[in-house]
């Protein structure tokens, strides 16, 4: 079944469908034999382990032109449960729906929705049989379940002779056989049972009733149980009834129990607008005897009652209660009033009193209330007002609370009154009596020139009021007034005034503003006042701190600015820029303290143009300048602190064929009047020379030059290389080196010079290689070393290896020998000898 709501608009189409599903697939297999009164017979086949009842759903779609959009529902609520219904059958229920909620349908089950319900089989029968047979003096009744792994069978048989009855009851956990005889007379009806419990005890029930019927019905009961330990239960009763005269009344005596009887006594007597009732309990270790009523009238109802008892002890004890609730209505006022009393003699600690009162009438409701426990008394009262009339509300709470007991009294005020123009509150709290907190809160507006507001607080320690007015004077002219005072031990005042005045027009800004602040130890007024314009701005501030003055100006423009301030000192900024072709100059001028030292100045100016950049500082009698100018390849820097005292620094450099940079830089300073550093690079067709030279301190000098030359090839190549390095350092006033390398075929030889001031130092390496071996030889001499020679010759011919290293080191020689026959396969006869020997 389906329900849709569309909006259709011709181009589009959008709505909601609800599509619900009903569904049962339920089934009953078996059979009924009935024959009036005398037959019953009912079997049920259960071969499935499930049997489907009913499964309903309901989904929601939203519809956007021919598309459906199921709504999906975040917050469900799913319910799953089974109960027991019959031996080996459970109902089952799997539910699923959409609670109310903010961001679901407020309507219960108006949300997606499903219901499945179920039987389920618990046990392995095969179904349920039920036999009912009933004959002219036998009744005979069967239950089981087959093939069920638990016995269920239950059988009863009852057969009737005369006035005699015998039956049987067999069950999988008992049986149980009687026989028994009746006498059923419409005024007296008897019955005595005799029970065979498992064919082993044997208990005795009998029972009677005697009645009598008129204006009054009186009824006597009897029941008797005996077992095998004696007597069980006497019980005895006598009920009498005046249905007429609404009265009653009943007494019950029960013996065996207990060693005594006990007896129960208890009657009711009605009348048209009350009713009484009595109730007595006699027993061997304590009695209750209670009288109660209960009556009404149009507007009130009333109750009392009254218990005596005896304690195990036996002493004697009464708890009394009386009770009155009553309303009244009339076209003004409505009260409710209500009034429990209970006193316990033996608990006079837990004695109740409760007195409560509620009145009604048009925006208005006061409650008042007394509670006692005991000897503790509270009192409530509570009253809530409110009206609202032609735009004013007027609210107001007042609770109360006190106890003497525990010596608490608390009130609370509340009053708030609200109007187009005027907001006042008040909230007043007590915690004892002298201890009262008020604050109250006044806010009042005069259309729209005048807006004030008091805020005041009192407690115990003292008073604080607040009040603050802020009114327009005239159009742009606005003023803010504020008072706070503190009254304690002693009296304390704070005041706050300000007013703002804009005079501004079109293209130009002209604001004033004026306050003074005063306190008990402080007193400050304020002016500050801003001009605007096109081309220059102005702030002007001034302002008096307990008689002494302090003032502030600032004035701008485009490419000046001037900050004069009097705060403790003079203080004098002036700072512009000017612009004449290309060439920006800036001046900066301070002065801290113009009245009392004007030498106590500091000047900064500066130029910035294309060709250079100069820079000049001043501070009192002390000057500095600067400067950076552009030339031809170069840069020339210049610092000057002093008349005699200047730095110039001239830096050249070259980007053709041969790199160069020169660094010339001279100084005041004695010893290091001038200083220069000069450095050289060319690279040409595979030579390479550089010069690197410095001269510091005026005389100390350093210099070195490398020289390279490389001819290239895998086979054959060359190279030539000479350095020389040359200082004022002691030691390495000369140091010359010479590399000369040269590699034809497979034979390489170099030669290495060397001079250290006056000392020479040589080295020669050779490589000789042949068609079945290698030559080499390496010598070098230095006066720092001992003479060195290291020569090898190898040589492997038909598989015969033979190999000599010889090192000699000034007098002592080394000399390693491998002698051998070697295969690619294996290795045989190698012998290694090293001797070491020392000439004399």
């Amino acid at each position: 079944m389906d329900g849709l709501m569309v909006v259709d608009a011709h181009v589009t189409r959008t709505g909601m469908k609800i599509s619900s599903t009903l569904h049962t697939s339920t089934f009953l297999d078996g059979k009924v034999q009935i024959d009036g009164g005398k037959l019953v017979d009912i079997a049920f086949n259960t071969p499935k382990e499930k049997i489907e009842v009913i499964d309903v759903s309901t989904k929601f779609f939203y519809l956007e032109d021919d598309q459906e959009i199921q709504k999906e529902v975040e917050e469900t609520v799913e319910s799953e449960g089974c109960v027991r219904i019959v031996s080996g059958i459970e109902a089952c229920s799997d539910i699923t729906y959409t609670p109310s909620s903010a961001t679901s349908p407020r309507f219960p089950l108006t949300g997606p929705t499903s219901l499945h319900l179920y039987f389920k089989k618990t046990d392995t029968q095969t179904g349920y049989i039920l036999r009912f047979v009933r004959e002219t003096n036998e009744i005979r009744f069967l239950f089981d379940t087959p093939e069920s792994q638990v016995d269920h069978k239950v059988q009863l048989t009852i057969s009737k002779e005369n006035q005699a009855i015998n039956f049987d009851l067999q069950t999988p956990c008992i049986s149980i056989q009687g026989n028994g005889e009746y006498t059923w007379k419409r005024n007296n009806k008897n019955m005595k049972l005799t029970l065979s419990v498992d064919n082993s005890e044997r208990y005795t029930l009998e029972t009677g009733l005697q009645e009598s019927r008129g204006d009054i019905m009186k009824i006597e009961p009897m029941l008797i149980i005996s077992s095998p330990r004696g007597e069980i239960i006497n019980s005895r009763g006598k009920f009498q009834a005046n249905t007429a005269g609404a009265k009653y009344a009943a007494e019950v005596t029960v013996s065996g129990v207990t060693a005594s009887p006990v007896i129960i006594r208890g009657s009711y007597e009605g009348e048209d607008k009350s009713a009484g009732v009595t109730f007595v309990l006699d027993t061997p270790i304590y009695d209750i005897n209670f009288k109660g009523q209960i009556g009404h009238e149009e507007n009130f109802v009333t109750s009392k009652a009254d218990i005596e008892y005896t304690t195990l002890e036996g002493d004697r004890h009464m708890i009394h209660h009386s009770g009155l609730y009553k309303w009244e209505t009339s076209e003004e006022l409505t009260t409710y009033s209500m009034n429990f009393v209970l006193n316990p003699t033996q608990f006079p600690e837990m004695s109740l009193l409760y007195d409560y009162k509620i009145m009604i009438s048009k925006g208005r409701l006061e409650v008042s209330g007394e509670l006692t426990i005991g000897p503790i008394t509270y009192y409530v009262e509570e009253v809530y007002s409110y009206t609202n009339e032609n735009n004013h509300l007027d609210f107001s709470l007042r609770t109360s609370m006190k106890c003497p007991y525990y010596q608490f009294d608390i009130l609370a005020y509340k009053e708030l009154k609200i109007g187009p123009n005027y907001v006042n509150s008040k909230l007043m709290t007590r915690h004892a009596p002298g201890k009262e907190y008020l604050l109250t809160v006044d806010l009042n507006k005069n259309e729209d020139v005048e807006l004030s507001g008091r805020i005041s607080v009192q407690c115990e320690e003292g008073t604080l009021t607040t009040e603050v007015l802020l009114s327009k004077i005239a159009s742009g002219h606005y003023k803010a007034q504020g008072i706070a005072k503190v009254i304690t031990t002693e009296e304390m005042t704070w005041k706050l005034e300000g007013t703002v005045q804009n005079k501004s027009i079109p293209e130009k800004v002209h604001i004033l503003m004026d306050g003074n602040y005063e306190s008990p130890v402080n007193a400050v007024t304020v002016h500050s006042g801003i001009y605007a314009d096109r081309e220059k701005a102005t702030v002007d501030f001034k302002t008096d701190i307990n008689d002494q003055k302090f003032s502030m100006t600032i004035e701008g423009t485009r490419s000046s600015l001037l900050v004069d301030a009097s705060i403790y000192r003079h203080i004098l900024i002036n700072a512009y820029i000017n612009t004449v072709n290309e060439v920006q100059k800036l001046l900066v001028s301070v002065e801290w303290d113009k009245d009392v030292d004007p030498t106590k100045t500091f000047t900064i100016n500066g130029e910035l143009s294309p060709s250079g950049v100069g820079a000049g500082f001043k501070f009192a009698e002390m000057e500095m300048t600067a400067s950076c100018r552009l030339v031809n390849n170069g840069v020339e820097l210049a610092a000057m602190w002093a008349p005699d005292k200047r730095v110039l620094a001239h830096v050249h450099y070259s980007l053709d064929d041969t790199k160069s940079l020169a660094i010339t830089v001279e100084t005041p300073f004695q010893g290091w009047e001038k200083q220069d550093a000069t450095f050289t690079v060319s690279l040409k067709d595979y030579e390479i020379t550089s010069r690197a030279a410095a001269t510091w301190k005026n005389a100390e000098q350093m210099a070195l030059t490398i020289n390279g030359k490389f001819q290239p090839g895998l086979s054959n190549n060359a190279l030539k290389t000479q350095i020389l390095f040359s200082s004022s350092f002691e030691n390495f006033e000369r140091i010359t080196f010479t590399v000369d390398h040269t590699m034809a075929g497979a034979t390489i030889n170099t030669n290495i010079v060397g001079l250290w001031n006056k000392n020479e130092m040589k080295g020669n390496f050779q490589l000789t290689p042949n068609e079945t071996g290698v030559d080499a030889r390496a010598t070098f001499i230095s006066p720092f070393t001992e003479e060195v020679l290291v020569t090898l010759h190898h040589e492997l011919h038909d598989m015969a290896l033979t190999t000599k290293l010889e090192a000699k080191y000034g007098a002592e020689t080394s000399t390693i020998t491998m002698k051998g026959h070697v295969d690619l396969g294996d290795v045989h006869d190698i012998t290694l000898v090293w001797v070491r020997s020392k000439c004399c």
